[in-house]
């Protein structure tokens, strides 16, 4: 960077651009509500700056020097381009572009999606909200700015200089088929018989016992039960229970919007499992950015309605 430029005090720019459109000491003041003095204390420090008069007096009158006029139209220029950029559209979501980039379980994009693209189709309808999985790389991800934020359970999440919020609780159920009775309440072994229907999300290897990734009660519960077939989405499992004797783990919220669609019914688990706390997470870097503090705030206005 220039030496001058570095040195140079910005806040003079807007007098510096009144006194060569004016070419008056107090006219220039009184656009900023300076006395004669401060505006002439002013011109002074312009004047060194430039290393030039700027301003010289022809009999009673002020007239620009040669450099004053050339740089009269860039400076000009530059105070727009500097109006233009503290003006941006970044405060109203009507002029915003681009994606905001969300990573999370199918089962939470059930719940938040429908409202949350609502709110951004009608506020802001230039964004597109793209959803990818969690993944092993999701947070990587988040730190190299690849994706905006995580929503997960505070447990997956392995980066404590991440900021997050809490949205909301959920829990665990049995889904099952209305029209095939469920096993017992609390009835272990006639769980175990059952087969079921299992989800792991980015599975640390190929095989093995399907895994929760955040709970060890669920990871013992599925390892032991007799699993048909194990998918990568929540909201297949009530799908593939529907007219089964099968059953499946599934969060409530989940399952509760899903038995509007298909005949499912759901049951307390055998055993008592963890409470699903669900957080958003996102970059200390975007912490106090006007979309990103939009977009949280939206993300938790839609989440009202499961944290009562």
């Amino acid at each position: 960077m220039n030496e001058h430029l570095r040195r140079f005090n910005l806040n003079l720019l807007p007098i510096l651009d009144a006194l060569l459109d004016t070419r008056n000491v107090t006219r220039a003041g009184e656009r900023f509500d300076l006395t004669q003095p401060a505006a002439s204390a002013a011109l002074a420090k312009l004047r060194a700056a430039f290393g030039d008069e700027l301003l010289v007096a022809v009999g009673r009158d002020l007239r620009l020097t040669p450099k004053a006029e050339r740089i009269r139209e860039p400076v000009r220029q530059l105070l727009e381009l500097l109006e233009t950029a503290f003006q941006s559209n970044d405060l109203d979501p009507a002029g915003w572009s681009g994606e905001f980039i969300m990573a999370t379980a199918d089962a939470v994009a059930a719940l938040l999606l429908p409202s949350l693209i609502d709110k951004l189709d009608s506020v802001a309808p230039g964004v597109t909200l793209r959803v990818t999985n969690i993944t092993r790389s999701s947070v990587s991800n988040l730190r190299s700015e690849d994706i905006d934020m995580i929503i997960a359970p505070p447990q997956i999440i392995d980066d404590a200089a991440l900021m997050s919020r809490r949205l909301f609780s959920d829990r665990f159920v049995v889904v099952h088929s209305k029209d095939h009775p469920p096993p017992a309440a609390h009835e272990l072994n006639e769980y175990m018989k059952r087969g079921h229907i299992a989800t792991v999300i980015d599975a640390p290897h190929i095989g093995g016992p399907p895994r929760s990734n955040f709970s060890s009660e669920i990871d013992q519960l599925r390892s032991t039960q007799r699993n048909v077939a194990v998918v990568p989405y929540y909201s297949l499992l009530p799908l593939l229970v529907a007219g089964t004797s099968r059953l499946a783990l599934v969060q409530e919220r989940l399952a509760k919007k899903l038995m509007e669609f298909l005949p499912v019914s759901y049951i307390d688990p055998p055993e008592p499992l963890p409470t699903l706390d669900l957080h958003m997470f996102w970059s200390p870097k975007y912490n106090d950015d006007p979309r990103h503090v939009w977009l949280r705030n939206s993300i938790f206005e839609v989440c009202e309605r499961y944290r009562t």
